[in-house]
C-alpha cells in the first residue's frame, strides 16, 4: 500500500486497477489518501444517506435524479470497479460499485449531511458521492479495513522516519570518518617528519 498526503482527498482514481487477483481501491481520510490492494471487495449491505451527483457535463440533470432516488434505500456495496461494472438499481435491490471510500470527513457545502462513510460510485448514467451507514456485518468489515489501513500507514510512516534519520546521519558519519582519517594521517606525517 502506498500513502501520500492529500488534504481533502481531491485526487481520485477514476477506476480500480487490477493486479492479478487483487484490486486497488482508494481509501481517504480527512488528511491522507491511501491506495489499498485487497482481494475482498464486498463491503455488504448499507443504507444510503445523502447523495451528491457530479455536476454537468459529467452527469446530466435528468440522471442526477436517479441518483437522488437512492437516498434512504438499502443497497449492496462493493469497492473496486472491474471490467466495466457499474452500479445498478434493479427495482428490488441496488448494487453499488464504488472506487473511493472516505471516512472521518467534515461536512462541506457540496455534502452537508455526511454519514459515517462516503463513497464515490459509478453507474451507466450517473456518478458521484454518496454517504452511507453500514449494517453491523458491513461495519465489521469496514472496521477491519480501517485497522489494516492504520497498520500499513503506521509501518510506512515508521519506515519513512528511519530513512530520513539514515539520510541525515549517513553524511554526518561519513564526514566524521573522513575527518578522523585526515587527522590521523596528518598526525602520522607530522610524527615522521619530526623524526
Amino acid at each position: 500500500m502506498s500513502a501520500s498526503q492529500d488534504k481533502r482527498c481531491t485526487n481520485r482514481l477514476s477506476d480500480s486497477r487490477r493486479h492479478g487477483s487483487k484490486s486497488t481501491t482508494r481509501i481517504c481520510t480527512m488528511r491522507e489518501t491511501h491506495a489499498v490492494l485487497a482481494t475482498a471487495r464486498a463491503v455488504g449491505r448499507v443504507t444510503v444517506g445523502s447523495v451528491a451527483a457530479y455536476d454537468a457535463p459529467i452527469v446530466k440533470p435528468e440522471h442526477a435524479a436517479e441518483m437522488q432516488a437512492l437516498e434512504g434505500r438499502s443497497a449492496i456495496l462493493r469497492m473496486g470497479i472491474e471490467d466495466g461494472q457499474r452500479s445498478v438499481d434493479t427495482g428490488n435491490d441496488v448494487y453499488l460499485f464504488c472506487h473511493t471510500l472516505d471516512f472521518d470527513l467534515e461536512a462541506s457545502s457540496w455534502m452537508p449531511q455526511l454519514g459515517p462513510y462516503t463513497a464515490t460510485c459509478v453507474a451507466e448514467t450517473w456518478s458521484g458521492k454518496l454517504s452511507f451507514t453500514p449494517d453491523p456485518e458491513a461495519e465489521q468489515r469496514l472496521i477491519l479495513l480501517r485497522n489494516a489501513v492504520a497498520e500499513q500507514v503506521t509501518a510506512t510512516e515508521r519506515d519513512s522516519v528511519f530513512r530520513r534519520i539514515a539520510l541525515v546521519i549517513a553524511p554526518l558519519a561519513l564526514f566524521l570518518i573522513l575527518s578522523a582519517a585526515y587527522w590521523m594521517i596528518s598526525r602520522a606525517t607530522a610524527f615522521v617528519c619530526a623524526g
